[in-house]
């Protein structure tokens, strides 16, 4: 009788894995080049840079590592007594996410014609509405590196938390995981004895 249809994958999976790992290996290095050499575009940079933004669970993380970064970084250049247009050329030089950077320079094409900042902040749709407004409320009352500083504070403490939920999660997924490979393989060998003991039942 046919083998149970766990059983053929293990067999396929481990007769590949014996008389074609060449092929994989090479196939695996192609891809991994192929990706590599894609994402140094500037469209596979973008690609990359939105998919990490929508990203489930590591996406809210990123962003709130980025604004935190950029918050940081442009409190502490205006506190320091750098003009506005040369703290947020500074900043968005050092953003890493190409996502952030183009919002960043509408803008810096706002604030050059003698817009707020907070306005194409919001028109972005890439920074929350909690740090548009403050950002708002910075610029109303003079403020500015204040409020960047509390952002930077704020979203500091949530990445630190999250970092520490993300790493709780990570050990009983591994766990689940590993276990199910496990449990699969176990399946996949004793199947054919349980369907042979049957026959000779």
């Amino acid at each position: 009788s046919e083998l149970p249809l766990p059983t053929r994958i293990l067999v396929i999976a481990s007769t590949a894995a014996r008389q074609w790992w060449w092929a994989v290996l090479a196939g695996m290095v192609g891809l991994w080049m192929s990706a590599t050499a894609f994402l140094k575009t500037p469209a596979g940079r973008r690609l990359a840079d939105q998919a990490l933004l929508h990203a489930p669970v590591i996406g809210s993380l990123a962003e709130r590592i980025l604004i935190a970064r950029f918050a940081r970084t442009f409190g502490t250049l205006l506190s320091s007594g750098v003009p506005i247009l040369s703290a947020l050329e500074t900043v968005r030089a050092t953003v890493t996410n190409m996502i952030i950077e183009e919002a960043l320079q509408d803008v810096e094409r706002s604030l050059k014609v003698g817009e707020s900042l907070a306005r194409p902040m919001e028109l972005s749709g890439v920074f929350p509405p909690l740090v548009t407004r403050m950002v708002a409320l910075g610029e109303e009352t003079g403020q500015l590196d204040r409020m960047l500083m509390q952002i930077a504070d704020s979203y500091e403490e949530e990445v630190e938390v999250a970092l520490g939920g993300l790493t709780q999660l990570l050990e009983p997924l591994l766990i689940v995981f590993v276990g199910g490979v496990v449990g699969f393989i176990v399946i996949a060998m004793f199947l054919p004895l349980m369907s042979l003991t049957k026959l000779l039942g």
